[in-house]
């Protein structure tokens, strides 16, 4: 099934020469990779007389985890070089890792021949792969450069297109070129059994993800604006909504009187927050008579018990500092990220779209996180946090979820990375 991959897209590749003509899309995305590809080029290096490992992330999250993984190497074995490729163009250089990383580039698209410049100037002897991120002629490529490849915090969805019935035999094909399989969880291992070689090694290390939301969290700092706001507000009891949508809202809101009845300050976070979303929100706030401030424009101290933030990269910072917090995304589509409140051990309240979130489930199982269906139950589950012996169980649960399931990188450096 290789063989047909390989020939399908050398007959695909005349095509790229003529999408920059119809697509400025398509255009940017190819210069950005022949720009990378004639820097690497340039590069004066020498690979023979070091290590050298090729980490790759599909996107920002797979990133996070290759940077945890980028660390544990780092501390085990300091003089190798990490050479890091990610896909997906929403990457921005902001979010590279410039402390472990030697060189970042963009994958190029999988063609049979697109890799051997990078082979050939690097000589990695390892690529390790995040997550389900594997492309057919990479790993067809690591294989005639002698290079090994892993596949790390791998996961599997019985629901992907990728076992469909014309996939599966690929699938089964790539897999079985693998050196090593990693899963994030035990329950996984069988069915990674079912598509690797005999000859690949799988073993669970665990998710790298509880590594990389530790280490950001524990290396980044709130800034001064935000310092200064925290140090003068009056109230202590916090409940946040993050990551807020409309279909969030039409929840909310309407019993928000009764949470501060009970207590709570209020700080919102919209998932979006350009001007028409700060502006609903607050449309919103207003028609049922809550006094609020919006972040950007209040003065020290704010007296209001409502804080309505329109600042991007507060909220990791602002869940040390909460009681209790509702998590966005899974009234009308999927849960957001529930791994940064539950570290800081918020006992947690979502929606009951949570299917795509093997964390959230867990937590959910563990009775640290409510789900909800409507602006009632929010208040009951908001009244039920109330109480300090439930908040405290609650609140060990999540946190303890998260520390027990970090040192996923090391473990994956030393099962498979170590020499």
């Amino acid at each position: 099934m290789l063989i047909f991959y390989i020939l399908f897209t050398s007959l695909l590749y005349p095509i790229i020469f003529l999408l920059p003509i119809f697509s400025n899309k398509a255009k940017k995305f190819l210069e950005k990779r022949n720009v990378e590809k004639r820097n690497i080029r340039k590069l004066s290096f020498e690979s023979k007389k070091v290590r050298v490992i090729w980490l790759h992330a599909a996107s920002v999250g797979e990133l996070d985890q290759c940077k945890a993984q980028a660390r544990a190497i780092k501390e085990n074995q300091p003089q190798t070089i990490i050479i890091q490729s990610v896909f997906s163009e929403s990457v921005q250089d902001k979010n590279f890792d410039l402390e472990y990383t030697f060189f970042n580039f963009h994958l190029p698209l999988d063609f049979y021949f697109a890799y051997d410049f990078i082979f050939e100037k690097f000589h990695p002897d390892s690529i390790v792969l995040m997550a389900w991120e594997t492309w057919p002629n990479l790993i067809q490529s690591a294989k005639r450069y002698n290079c090994k490849v892993y596949l790390a915090s791998a996961v599997f969805d019985p629901k992907s297109r990728r076992i469909s019935f014309f996939a599966r035999a690929l699938t089964r094909s790539v897999f079985q070129k693998l050196d090593g399989i990693s899963p994030v969880n035990e329950s996984m291992i069988s069915a990674f059994l079912g598509l690797a070689g005999k000859n690949t090694q799988v073993v669970s290390c665990g998710d790298s993800r509880f590594d990389s939301v530790v280490d950001k969290i524990k290396s980044k700092t709130p800034s001064e604006s935000f310092t200064e706001f925290v140090k003068f507000y009056p109230h202590k009891k916090i409940l946040l909504l993050a990551s807020t949508y409309t279909n969030c809202d039409e929840i909310l809101i309407p019993k928000l009187k009764e949470v501060l009845n009970l207590g709570y300050a209020v700080w919102i976070f919209p998932h979006k927050i350009d001007p028409d979303r700060i502006q609903e929100i607050s449309h919103n706030l207003q028609q049922i008579g809550l006094g609020f401030s919006i972040y950007s424009t209040l003065k020290n101290p704010c007296k209001d018990r409502i804080v309505l933030f329109d600042v991007l990269g507060i909220l990791a910072f602002a869940y040390f500092h909460g009681s209790l917090a509702y998590i966005g995304g899974a009234v009308h589509n999927k849960v957001h990220n529930v791994l940064e409140p539950a570290y800081f051990g918020l006992p947690l309240i979502t929606g009951e779209k949570i299917f795509n979130s093997f964390d959230a489930m867990s937590l959910q199982d563990n009775k640290s996180l409510t789900v909800i269906h409507s602006s009632e139950e929010f208040l009951n589950a908001v009244t039920m946090y109330s109480d300090e012996s439930i908040k405290e169980k609650a609140s060990e649960a999540n946190k303890n979820y998260v520390l027990s399931r970090t040192g996923a990188s090391a473990k994956f450096y030393q099962t498979f990375l170590k020499q």
